[in-house]
């Protein structure tokens, strides 16, 4: 331990080994589930960013221990955004599971122009044929090259203002946190 991350651990130390017992609890109860099993894709993508933000979580408290706060920082938005794509996720699921599956298929689209550009090294493989008002429509969502979130309006990608930018007439229901939390001065 370098005398940086001794002075870390003395200072805090304890708000350290508290995240630490945060995610212990938090990865406890997703690998020992007792509950019912996960009965929509909705429910699925909730707990696969849940399991991202759990990792993006530990990484920025473990940088933050070895001395590297302005880059654990960093990871904030990462969480942030995962936070408001879950309530998005949680408040309109059938749009984020037809954007799911629109994603997916527009990934596949964008293997399928990878392996074609390369014959000999896939002569084995039949390419499908997509059709090309799909292919337009999912490259206006997500992208000529993939480049958007699957998330659509709430692209991670995109700036914070952009979503900040939904607040006043025309509000959309999952952005409504923002007055409060603007209102609490956190």
């Amino acid at each position: 331990m370098t005398d940086a991350e001794q002075a870390i651990r003395e200072e805090f130390g304890e708000r350290i080994d508290a995240c630490d017992r945060l995610h212990e609890y938090a990865v406890g109860l997703t690998t020992a589930w007792p509950g019912r099993l996960i009965q929509t894709t909705a429910e699925g993508l909730i707990l696969t960013i849940l399991a991202r933000s759990l990792d993006t979580f530990m990484a920025a408290v473990r940088l933050a221990s070895l001395g590297w706060g302005a880059q654990a920082s960093m990871l904030n938005r990462s969480l942030f955004e995962d936070m408001i794509d879950v309530h998005w996720v949680a408040t309109e699921p059938e749009v984020a599971e037809q954007r799911y599956r629109d994603h997916d298929q527009h990934g596949r689209m964008l293997l399928a122009d990878a392996v074609s550009e390369h014959p000999e090294q896939y002569a084995e493989i039949e390419l499908p044929d997509f059709d090309p008002d799909e292919r337009k429509r999912l490259d206006d969502l997500y992208g000529r090259w993939g480049s958007k979130s699957w998330t659509g309006p709430w692209a991670s990608h995109a700036p914070w203002s952009r979503r900040a930018s939904l607040g006043g007439r025309g509000r959309a229901k999952h952005a409504s946190f923002l007055p409060r939390l603007r209102a609490s001065g956190k």
